[in-house]
């Protein structure tokens, strides 16, 4: 005996349910098209099941109660049911393979112009190619599909123009050009994101054609693209490391932004992003915040900070920008816009050390430090965060006994990590040495031993080779105010 089932628990459904109800219309004529369809029960079933959408809530909702819709008065028959249930699916698949999505756009047009030079209806074909060239280049976004689009339509007009006129050679500077340009991109697009891994993760690859590659954008910088123009500068950002390329990949992420498809623009934001945590970092450079302050505002207000889902540190450091450059306003309606996009065990901690970090930059330490030690992250590189806000909250508030324990507690924390970075390591060794330095002067009881040692810490803090999470920016803070 079958046992039955809710209809909500289909796959059918469940599909259903996350239809647009423009594709509910358009999905029930792509059912009745007897192209498609044949299956007059099917039609049926799309009917009577489609007109509940979007809840799908009819009184009763099951597999029996469907079949009395669609074979009255005959005896519930599990097989017969399901067949038809798994038709409708397989519809819906259909259905969306059909569905021209963004890159997709010109496949039903190349199908066309493919079919009438097959035909030899060359007229037609032309006239049709002429109309999709133009069509194609109304596009605002000059990606790597449309070049790809731009080299079908350029080898189809080669291939026309050699039937129509069989020695004049017409059209192959259109299309190498055409085909060299995506080519190039798409090298460019992976030898920047596997450089990108080599560098963060001490990872070789082998990465063929690349100094002969680098070497020529090095030479040519004339693309027409944009989308090029862009991982052109994305490459030599990352061999390179100027501030001239940042400025252009800059310009173009901003003054260009609506010509870039949504991944190419992340990626500029990416890259710009790495750029200038590097040298916030390594060169504790205090302006690369207000650049990225910048960077992050415009991603905010496009709309356009994640691609799909928000992970909670990348959010948390969206927001920790916006605090650190003092544009607290930004940060709420930041916080407002995005939170319920984390995931919901991470909510709590994410919202604490927010808190956190708001109070910290207006001042409130006892309040900051109220917050940070309610976080608990899962992540090695969120603890380290907090334990870095943590100490230096214990020190701002003068309770020395607990920041020396935190002290000994950090510093068997690092012993046990094998995964950190060993520069990171290294820095973050020397902070806290550092930190037990700082303590020591602040209970200097004599003034004139205080400026003293003071001014020796201030020269041994110069020396830390690192910024990283603003340490060095806290300790020059502090040493002013010795």
């Amino acid at each position: 005996m079958w046992k039955l089932q809710s209809m909500h628990s289909t796959r059918l459904i469940k599909l259903l349910k996350s239809f647009p109800h423009a594709d509910i219309r358009r999905f029930l004529d792509f059912v009745r098209s007897p192209f498609y369809n044949k299956n007059k029960k099917v039609i049926r079933l799309a009917e009577f099941v489609l007109k509940y959408h979007p809840e799908f809530n009819p009184p009763v909702f099951d597999e029996e109660a469907v079949f009395k819709k669609l074979f009255p008065g005959e005896k519930y028959e599990y097989q017969k049911i399901k067949n038809l249930l798994s038709d409708l699916l397989n519809l819906a698949y259909n259905y969306l393979r059909t569905k021209p999505v963004y890159f997709t756009e010109f496949t039903s047009e190349l199908n066309l112009i493919v079919n009438l030079r097959s035909l030899r209806v060359l007229d037609l074909h032309e006239k049709i190619l002429l109309a999709t060239e133009k069509k194609l280049e109304l596009l605002k976004t000059r990606d790597g599909i449309y070049l790809y689009n731009k080299f079908l339509l350029a080898d189809q007009r080669q291939i026309l123009n050699t039937i129509k006129k069989p020695n004049a050679n017409e059209g192959f500077n259109e299309t190498f050009n055409a085909q060299f340009e995506l080519s190039l991109l798409n090298l460019l697009k992976q030898y920047t994101i596997m450089k990108h891994v080599s560098i963060e993760n001490d990872k070789k690859f082998s990465l063929k054609m690349y100094e002969e590659v680098l070497g020529y954008i090095k030479k040519h910088s004339d693309f027409e693209n944009i989308t090029l123009k862009e991982y052109r500068l994305i490459a030599l950002l990352l061999e390179e490391k100027t501030e001239e390329h940042y400025r252009e990949l800059k310009r173009i992420y901003i003054e260009d932004y609506d010509t870039l498809d949504e991944e190419d623009s992340y990626m500029a934001l990416f890259y710009l992003n790495s750029f200038c945590a590097e040298r916030y970092n390594n060169l504790a450079d205090e302006k690369y915040i207000y650049e990225l302050r910048d960077l992050f505002k415009h991603a905010f207000n496009k709309d356009a900070v994640s691609l799909g889902t928000f992970h909670y540190p990348d959010f948390i450091h969206y927001a920790k920008i916006f605090i650190r450059a003092g544009d607290i306003d930004t940060a709420q309606e930041f916080i407002k816009k995005y939170f319920n996009k984390i995931d919901e065990q991470h909510k709590d901690s994410t919202m604490n050390h927010l808190n956190a970090l708001i109070n910290f930059q207006q001042g409130n330490c006892e309040k900051a430090l109220y917050y940070i030690s309610k976080v608990n992250f899962p992540s090695f590189f969120m603890k380290l965060q907090v334990k870095l806000i943590h100490l230096q909250l214990l020190i701002d508030t003068q309770n020395y006994e607990e920041a020396r324990a935190a002290i000994h507690s950090f510093s068997q924390f690092l012993s046990r990590e094998s995964t950190l970075n060993k520069l990171y390591k290294s820095a973050i060794k020397n902070f806290l040495k550092l930190c037990k330095v700082l303590i020591g002067v602040s209970e200097i009881s004599s003034a004139k031993e205080r400026r003293k040692a003071a001014a020796e810490f201030r020269i041994s803090s110069e020396k830390l080779n690192s910024n990283l999470f603003g340490i060095k920016h806290w300790l020059f803070e502090k040493t002013s105010k010795l």
